[in-house]
């Protein structure tokens, strides 16, 4: 009788050190697959994260290149206004000049005819 009394709570003892074995085997797996699934899930962050930063990445780029082509438009167009006022520019003071010739040469004319008319006047009397 002792012997067997002996033999079940052995028995019962094995039983509870297999159980808390189980368990501790369950747990570990549960925990393993939580690890696995949360390495996925960050995985994944990680993925969308790196397609989300090179959108980001070649959007900017293609801002830059229009807006350096911008700059570079721009900067043809006030070279060529440049270029055109100082055409301009020069063409008014080509002009200016011919006015001054004439203006010059009228008043020379004018100055002869009243030289002129003095000189008639002073034959009349």
């Amino acid at each position: 009788k002792q012997w067997y009394q002996r033999r079940v709570a052995i028995t019962a003892g094995v039983a509870k050190v297999i159980n808390y074995f189980r368990e501790f085997l369950t747990t570990v797996a549960d925990e393993r697959q939580r690890f696995a699934d949360e390495r996925n899930v960050l995985s994944q962050q990680v993925k969308v994260a790196d397609l989300n930063a090179e959108q980001r990445c070649t959007e900017m780029q293609n801002q830059i290149f229009e807006l350096s082509n911008k700059l570079n438009m721009e900067t043809v167009r006030k070279e060529e206004l440049l270029r055109s006022d100082h055409d301009s520019s020069s063409e008014l003071s080509k002009l200016k000049t011919k006015l001054d010739e004439y203006v010059s040469d009228k008043s020379e004319q004018c100055s002869r005819l009243q030289q002129i008319e003095s000189e008639s006047t002073s034959l009349k009397l």
